[in-house]
């Protein structure tokens, strides 16, 4: 079973995920980012980055501000590609493939646990013995849909892209954003199998003939 500390833990982490998420919520309202998915990426991010999220909103995100953007444009260089070290710039870049990874996963999950149906569709049972695995299969759907969606609005406005560059960049991202999320995937969903399943309480076997001495 899982231990009892280890769950008051992953409550107070889910707590403090939710509380961070917030904070930067009430701050994007009263200073928006200058791209508009970035307003959904900090806070999506802040959910699992916490502590760290917040800092690196405060240092480096609120560069890209909407007033920092209207200063940029009447002259001068962007302040966030001044002041921002390069390996932060290339974190950040990341941030939003991890956040609409994160959204696909929550709605996986949680799509699954109101309607079980959905991860019969997805192998449960009939491919599949643990609905866990089958779950997975649905979180990678949601996470790659989502993922592309992310990588697209925040790739067009940078680059001011026409209609049919437009097409052409989100298929060409398209492939892109298939290999971060298959990598992030892997890595991601092994972890949690290392954590996971050790925790889960082992099923006996329902063989009569294994159980014929009880």
């Amino acid at each position: 079973m899982v231990p009892h500390w280890l769950h008051l833990l992953s409550i107070l982490f889910l707590l403090l995920g939710f509380a961070t998420a917030v904070v930067l919520i009430i701050e994007e309202v009263r200073h928006p980012q200058h791209m508009w998915i970035m307003n959904i990426v900090w806070p999506v991010v802040a959910l699992f980055g916490t502590a760290l999220t917040i800092r690196a909103y405060f240092r480096y995100g609120r560069l890209t501000i909407m007033d920092a953007a209207k200063k940029a444009k009447s002259g001068g260089e962007p302040p966030d590609r001044i002041k921002t070290p390069f390996p932060l710039m290339v974190g950040k870049s990341t941030l939003d493939c991890g956040s609409g990874c994160a959204l696909g996963d929550i709605g996986a999950e949680w799509l699954a646990f109101a309607f079980p149906m959905i991860a019969v569709l997805c192998g449960w049972h009939w491919l599949l013995r643990e609905k866990l695995f089958a779950v997975w299969v649905l979180d990678f759907i949601f996470a790659f849909v989502i993922g592309i969606a992310f990588q697209y609005f925040t790739i067009v406005p940078m680059r001011h892209l026409e209609m049919a560059a437009e097409i052409g960049c989100g298929a060409e991202g398209g492939c892109s954003i298939a290999e971060r999320v298959a990598d992030r995937h892997v890595w991601f969903h092994g972890l949690r199998e290392s954590v996971c399943l050790p925790a889960h309480p082992r099923r006996q076997s329902r063989d009569p003939a294994s159980s014929s001495g009880s």
